[in-house]
């Protein structure tokens, strides 16, 4: 069964983990928790939390995050969630913590955290984290049945990447490239099927690709002086969080400023990790910032940007990408390599369909932030009320 480790309980698409024994899961109950469960990533990074939702019962959740499950019949689970997570909560769940190197929070100093009853709010805040998490749910099954779409491309393909890959290629085929990966036989094998039929390129679907270039970030205090910036991990969280705002005055602002519907590929890193992975830039992150990392990919209009969305994020698609990276140290691809890479034309109806899909999906995601901002917001107006 998939194995959510502490830096995974946030991410968007839990389609990619790694898979533990299940005999393992069963031989140690605390691996699994209920719908409702708080989790708290508790060493390392701590204090991130996410709510168990319906889409994330089927996994085994790390011992390096604590699971807070409520008693319903004392508080409701959206209500206490919300509550640590809020700017009142989560400084008395990070102050309890310990260690030098590596700070902790323990069980039973979570388990001794006092918490404000704010009577009917409480139910309301409880039906907002609820409709959250069952927006992401939906959007994660909207997804994965978009990604499904592409299936006739894989099937009968060992697409996992896991362990040594055998292949013959010609001599000449080496001219260009002469790196394993390149000359994958699954990759090769999928995009045969996809030329052989009707097909574009990325590039023809699109107003632009590009990779900005590396640039010095220069981050200021106020806002009214630039944009929200966004490291890669958070672009890949259910709910992205600035680490810093970019100053106007940087080299190559516009080129990594974000707008609504762009695609953006992660271009640097390691093989499996976040390189060929694809996200998606929503209403919240439009007009923010983020690395140079990522290869933008702007369609030329949302329905073709749902339909390219869908493929690059298939299982076809990543296979595809990820014969692309070169380099010895951090493997990187490049924009042109995207920009040429060809794109299969389904069935009119077809296309139109997957791309209504996913763009109700992302909308989905973005109101399920709304949701949680709403949420803490309610707690936090109340608390400085004094309980009004």
């Amino acid at each position: 069964m998939p194995f959510l480790r502490s830096a995974d309980i946030l991410k968007i698409d839990l389609s990619n983990q790694p898979f533990i024994a299940r005999k393992q899961v069963e031989n140690n109950p605390l691996f699994q928790c209920p719908t409702g469960t708080t989790l708290i990533t508790r060493s390392g990074t701590i204090g991130r939390m996410a709510y168990m939702r319906s889409d994330m019962v089927d996994t085994a959740i790390s011992q390096d995050v604590l699971k807070v499950v409520p008693d319903e019949n004392k508080v409701r689970s959206g209500y206490l969630y919300a509550f640590l997570n809020c700017k009142y909560g989560l400084p008395i769940v990070t102050g309890g913590t310990f260690g030098s190197i590596i700070v902790h929070i323990e069980a039973e100093n979570v388990a001794k955290l006092p918490v404000p009853r704010l009577s009917e709010i409480e139910d309301r805040v409880d039906e907002l984290i609820q409709e959250a998490a069952d927006l992401r749910s939906k959007a994660d099954r909207f997804i994965k049945q978009a990604k499904d779409s592409f299936f006739m491309f894989t099937s009968n393909l060992s697409t996992n990447k896991k362990g040594p890959t055998f292949c013959v290629t010609k001599a000449g085929n080496l001219q260009k490239r002469m790196d394993a990966a390149f000359h994958d036989p699954v990759a090769e094998k999928i995009r045969s099927r996809v030329i052989s039929g009707k097909h574009t390129s990325v590039g023809d679907l699109c107003e632009k690709v590009y990779l900005p270039g590396i640039f010095k970030r220069i981050h200021v205090e106020d806002i009214a002086h630039g944009a929200y910036y966004h490291s890669a991990t958070s672009i890949f969280s259910i709910e992205p969080k600035p680490k810093a705002i970019l100053s106007r005055k940087s080299n190559l602002y516009e080129d990594v400023l974000l707008i609504r519907g762009t695609i953006l590929i992660q271009a640097f890193g390691q093989e499996d990790g976040l390189i060929g992975r694809v996200a998606w830039a929503g209403e919240h992150l439009h007009g923010a910032a983020t690395t140079h990392m990522f290869v933008r990919v702007i369609p030329r209009s949302l329905e073709f940007a749902g339909y390219l969305f869908a493929y690059l994020a298939s299982d076809a698609g990543y296979n595809q990408i990820t014969k692309y990276p070169y380099g010895g140290s951090i493997p990187h691809l490049s924009a042109q390599q995207i920009e040429n890479m060809p794109v299969p034309l389904l069935d009119d109806k077809l296309m139109e369909g997957i791309a209504n899909i996913v763009n109700t999906a992302h909308s989905y995601r973005d109101q399920a932030i709304d949701c949680e901002l709403e949420a803490r917001t309610l707690i936090e107006r109340t608390i400085e009320e004094g309980g009004r």
